[in-house]
């Protein structure tokens, strides 16, 4: 099967899966394949350098780029020298994933649904991308197969493409009693046509993208311990681990077909925790701290969308933003956000890209169409008073703070800010309850519910995992994702590329 003289790398992609319940559940025997590479392989927690946020952490791994010079961190960001926002696809990074940089002329690779990468047409061997892999709606990606007789087979087994609804979080039990349903369906549905391209390919490296994402969100209200009114005898309480054993069990199956000497990798780039939506409470603190300016009145837009912003009292236009479909959603965010301040007053604002982090973009002079604020001196002390604030936003509730941490991407494997990156992410606090007030020394800033109104989000660590000849078991430091590329590169048998600024991890 391998043609590299040694067994195949085999990589399992676990979109979401949260290290705590996989220590547990492996614990508790639910997941005895995962348990047992578990137990023989050399593990690491990932995060530190180079880790932002959900969004961009695949590639950055898949291609040891880090984010502040690939410049993918959302699939709708700030087109760089405009205040617009665009929809860009993942091709735009400015990074491609390892496989392209093996020298081998003998390489061949079988790359299945890998989470957040792109086709590789110079690669020899077969690829499927887009079937089940989670995906914003406005950014919906087709199907691609390689080479042609891979969308035969996966006619032929898989079936006619499924995308079941992600954004529907209020309906009665039923309808996500259904959801988990069809997604098990469409796991096992999977797993029968990876079988099958296993077996009728030879490869070196194959990569398994097992989607846990979507249907962990949908049943996370259920989850165990969370007691949702609209489920009282606890029919979905294991919603979640039902499907991580279903995830185990498909890995059983597809390691039933590896040959003797194949090295396994486990991988999750990010978990899961609990918490609500926060992007208006963090606008809503940055136009009562003064960072955001309102527009003059003579710089009003004379547009359908400008007018109606200006005779529509807000909450009107709230509750109709809330009945609009995704399309018109986009649209309409892509025509306000131009409008939304005096751009060469305000000193920096928040990019509308993440509903449950904040990102925010300093107004830099020579960045930015109207900067106001100088590079330097300016810019450090700027951040430093941004951070401060968020950290003294207080929860109600808790009487803590609301904020967990604030990340900057300046000076992060670049010289001085990033082109394309927010210039500081806000993560907030893990919590089960809607903040929809929050408490600054200078004021109180509100939110109202947002359509999109999901109470779980994305948290570091992920973790990796190594099984192989002669690799040591055992827990490791916690590494950086950018070391993953060049660790894979290095069972390859392969020198790392010089765009990888991170570490071979088995390296003695």
């Amino acid at each position: 099967m391998a043609a590299l003289g040694k067994g195949p790398i085999v990589i399992y992609a676990l979109d979401s899966a949260d290290l705590d319940l996989l220590e547990r559940w492996m614990a508790e025997g639910h997941l005895p394949h995962i348990a047992e590479l578990w137990r023989s392989s050399a593990r690491r927690r990932l995060g530190g350098k180079g880790y932002w946020d959900e969004i961009g952490t695949w590639i950055t791994a898949y291609s040891g780029v880090p984010a502040t010079r690939h410049g993918y961190y959302s699939a709708r960001r700030l087109r760089p020298g405009t205040y617009d926002i665009e929809i860009v696809p993942l091709t735009a990074a400015h990074a491609r994933p390892f496989w392209e940089s093996v020298q081998d002329p003998h390489f061949r690779a079988l790359i299945l649904e890998p989470v957040e990468t792109f086709p590789s047409p110079g690669t020899a061997g077969a690829q499927l991308y887009n079937l089940t892999v989670h995906q914003e709606a406005y950014a919906l990606a087709p199907v691609i197969t390689i080479p042609d007789p891979v969308e035969t087979q996966t006619r032929q087994i898989y079936g006619k493409r499924r995308i079941p609804p992600f954004d529907r979080f209020h309906e009665p039990l039923g309808f996500y009693q259904r959801q988990l349903e069809t997604n098990l369906d469409m796991l096992q549905r999977k797993g029968r046509l990876f079988r099958d391209l296993i077996r009728s390919n030879e490869f070196d490296l194959l990569v398994n993208g097992i989607n846990l994402h979507d249907v962990v969100h949908e049943l996370w209200p259920f989850q165990e311990g969370r007691n949702d009114p609209r489920d009282p005898e606890g029919r979905l309480a294991h919603g979640v681990r039902l499907f991580y054993e279903e995830a185990d069990r498909e890995i059983g199956e597809i390691q039933k077909l590896l040959p003797a000497g194949s090295t396994e990798v486990l991988l999750s780039m990010y978990g899961i925790k609990d918490q609500f939506p926060t992007q208006e409470l963090s606008t809503r603190l940055m136009e009562l701290l003064g960072y955001h300016v309102p527009p003059p009145r003579n710089g009003r837009s004379w547009s359908p969308l400008g007018i109606a912003r200006r005779v529509l009292p807000e909450p009107w236009r709230f509750q109709l933003s809330q009945v609009l479909s995704d399309r018109w959603q986009q649209a309409l965010l892509r025509s306000a956000f131009p409008q939304s301040m005096d751009f060469r007053r305000s000193r920096a604002f928040v990019l509308p890209t993440s509903l449950f982090s904040t990102h925010i973009r300093v107004n830099l002079k020579g960045r930015e169409p109207t900067g106001c604020v100088a590079p330097g001196g300016d810019y450090e002390s700027l951040l430093d008073e941004i951070e401060a604030d968020f950290r003294s936003v207080i929860d109600p509730i808790t009487g803590e703070s609301a904020v967990a941490s604030v990340l900057r991407t300046a000076n992060a494997f670049i010289d001085g800010p990033s082109e394309f990156l927010p210039d500081l992410y806000v993560h907030w606090k893990s919590s089960r309850h809607f903040l929809d007030r929050a408490i600054h020394p200078k004021g109180e800033i509100k939110q109202r519910r947002p359509r999109f109104f999901r109470n779980s989000y994305h948290r570091a660590p992920g973790f990796a995992a190594f099984k192989g000849p002669a690799i040591e078991p055992g827990w490791y430091e916690e590494s950086s994702i950018l070391d993953i590329a060049p660790t894979l590169m290095g069972l390859l048998g392969e020198p790392p590329s010089v765009s990888m600024p991170g570490r071979d991890l088995l390296s003695s």
